[in-house]
This record gives C-alpha cells, sequence and structure tokens, in this order.
C-alpha cells in the first residue's frame, strides 16, 4: 500500500479490509439490532455467536491497519532521522554566519543601549532642576525657570523625546509653585524685618526723647555726664532710616533740656550745701533730750515772716490745691524748700524741661 491509498481530503482510505468490513455494517446492524435474551440456551448462544462474530471483523480491522500503517511509521522514522542529518549540515554552515551577525547586532544593541542612557541622563538632568532649587532664593529659582524653559524638548532626545516633553513641562509647573512659595516667603521676612526694624528704630526715638525725663532728680555730674554723651552722639543714617531728621532735631532738643537741668541741678546742689552750712554749727551744741509737755508744743507760725507763712513760701501766682500738692511733694522727695520746688514746677509746666508732664 501506498500514499496514493489514501484520500487526505475526504479522509478515506482505499484498503479491501476497510472496504469489506465498511459494507457489512448495515447487515451486521440489522442483525444485532436487539439483543437476544440470554436468560435462555438459545439466547445464550446467540450472543456468543454474535461476539465472535464482531471479534473476528475487529481483529481483521486491526492487524490491517497495523500491517499497513507500519511502513509508513518505517518512512517516518527514516524521514526524521534523514531531516536532522540535513538539518546538522546547515547548522554547521549557518553557525558562523549567525556569529558572524551576532557581533555586529550587539556592538549595535550596545550602542543603541549607551546612546539611550546618555538620553536617559538629560531627561534625568531636567528632573534634578527640582531638587537642586529646595532651599534656594526666589531668584536664584527664576533663573532655574528660565534655564529649563530654554530647553528644547523636541530636540536632540530622539527615542526619548516624548519623555524629555512630559520631563520639561512637570518640572517647568514645579519651579513656578516653588517661586510663587518661595517669593511669598522672602516677602513676608522682609516685612517682618522691616516691622522689626522699625520697632527697634522707635525704642531708639522715644529713649532718646525720654532722657530728660529720666534724668529728673540726678546730679549735677550725671545730667552733665548724660548731655555730653548725647550732644557727641552722631546718628547713623542707616540705623535710623527715614527718621534720620527727626532724630537729629529732637537731639538738639533734649541737649538744651538736659544743659537747662544741669543747670538747674547745679544751683540746687549749691543750695542745698548752703543750707548744710547753715544747720551744722545749730547741731554742734548740746541737744535737749527732755520731752516737753504737750501743752507747751507751739502750733505753727500762720503770721508772715520775711515772706514765707510757716515754712511755706509766699507765691505770688495763683495756684490750685493739686499744684500745691505736686510743690509739696518736690520739696519733700527733692530736698528743697517749698519755693525751689514751686519753681522747678513751673519751669516743667512752661515747657523749659521738655517732654515730661506731671498730668501723666
Amino acid at each position: 500500500m501506498t500514499i496514493d491509498n489514501i484520500d487526505l481530503k475526504k479522509g478515506k482510505v482505499k484498503l479491501k479490509i476497510f472496504t469489506e468490513t465498511d459494507a457489512a455494517l448495515a447487515e451486521l446492524r440489522k442483525e444485532f439490532a436487539e439483543v437476544p435474551d440470554v436468560s435462555t440456551k438459545a439466547g445464550y448462544e446467540l450472543v456468543k455467536a454474535g461476539i465472535k462474530k464482531l471479534s473476528g471483523y475487529r481483529t481483521k480491522l486491526e492487524a490491517a491497519r497495523k500491517e499497513t500503517k507500519q511502513p509508513f511509521l518505517d518512512a517516518g522514522r527514516i524521514l526524521d532521522t534523514e531531516a536532522k542529518r540535513i538539518a546538522a549540515v546547515l547548522v554547521e554552515l549557518e553557525t558562523p554566519l549567525k556569529n558572524a551577525k551576532k557581533v555586529i547586532d550587539d556592538k549595535e544593541n550596545r550602542e543603541k543601549e549607551e546612546r539611550l542612557n546618555r538620553l536617559r541622563g538629560k531627561v534625568q538632568q531636567i528632573k534634578d532642576w527640582i531638587q537642586a532649587m529646595r532651599g534656594k532664593t526666589s531668584e536664584q529659582i527664576a533663573e532655574a525657570i528660565e534655564a529649563v524653559d530654554a530647553i528644547d524638548a523636541t530636540r536632540d532626545f530622539y527615542d526619548l523625546t516624548n519623555e524629555a516633553v512630559i520631563a520639561r513641562s512637570d518640572v517647568l509647573d514645579e519651579l513656578n509653585r516653588m517661586y510663587a512659595q518661595q517669593l511669598n516667603a522672602e516677602q513676608q521676612e522682609q516685612e517682618n524685618a522691616r516691622l522689626k526694624n522699625a520697632a527697634k528704630i522707635d525704642e531708639r526715638v522715644n529713649n532718646l526723647k525720654m532722657t530728660p525725663a529720666n534724668m529728673i532728680g540726678e546730679s549735677f555730674e550725671a545730667i552733665k555726664t548724660k548731655a555730653d554723651q548725647i550732644e557727641t552722639f552722631e546718628p547713623n543714617p542707616e540705623q535710623f532710616g527715614d527718621r534720620y531728621n527727626e532724630v537729629i532735631e529732637e537731639k538738639a532738643k533734649v541737649v538744651t533740656s538736659l544743659r537747662t537741668m544741669q543747670i538747674q541741678a547745679k544751683q540746687l546742689e549749691e543750695l542745698q550745701q548752703q543750707q548744710q552750712a547753715d544747720i551744722e554749727p545749730e547741731a554742734q551744741g548740746e541737744p535737749d533730750m527732755s520731752l516737753p509737755h504737750t501743752d507747751d508744743i507751739a502750733e505753727p507760725e500762720q503770721e508772715i515772716e520775711g515772706g514765707f507763712v510757716a515754712d511755706k513760701p509766699v507765691i505770688d501766682v495763683k495756684i490750685d490745691e493739686q499744684e500745691a500738692e505736686i510743690c509739696a511733694a518736690l520739696s519733700s522727695n527733692c530736698y528743697v524748700n517749698y519755693e525751689q520746688a514751686f519753681n522747678i514746677y513751673r519751669a516743667i509746666k512752661d515747657g523749659q524741661i521738655p517732654y515730661v508732664t506731671l498730668n501723666q
């Protein structure tokens, strides 16, 4: 039997045993359409005969199949062996060619990967601008924005053009956000510094203005020293800003006030020295330590003696009760007599000693 006996399209085999068996199938279906009653002897015998007849057909068919197929199996093995032999020769011839081609392919792949790595590095350089600008000034961030904006991501990036375009856009968005945030922080810091400096200037100016008030009751030497210090003090325009001219004017006023206070303090100290000198001769006698009877204690003199009424001078200027209390307090606390206290009070009230008011 040859391959010609097989119809590959219809899936049929032109083999006598196959044809005869196939033709007998119709008669066999009729003959064995019903299974005999095997409970009877006759029926049992019919079943045995049927099995033998059908198995005979099957056995012959299987034997014919194996016999017919064997040459084809042998041919297949021969075909496989021969194909392997020829393929081995072809591989032997092909291998040097493939090896030679692989050298070039590997080189091209390496060069391509190196090129891609360089391009990836360029893309990463764009992304690195974000980290590089952390903690930088708004001016530096603005320069970075200009540098990134100048990058043409559509050129020189080849296979990674899309990645470069996306990276450039994302970095510009982030840098602009960082710029706005940093600029706002710097403006706030500048405003805080301006307010702090203004507060310092206010403090310096106020300290200067309050100098005469702070020197009330100080000695002649202390007032003179302070006046000398302020007179030689040269205000720095950078230190006082737009209030520099105001400070120059206030300095002159303060020096004038201190010089006036200096003269008054000198006069007061000389007067106190004179009073002390007048008291000392009286204190040299032996003091009377006996206590007088209460009936012997006289009321304070109320009659006018040398222009004074009971230790208080007769003041030609009319003053109210509050002013009288102020003069009495000055006399008691500053070791001056009532007239001197009144003169100091009038000097302060008339503006001869600026920046101090008794209402405060």
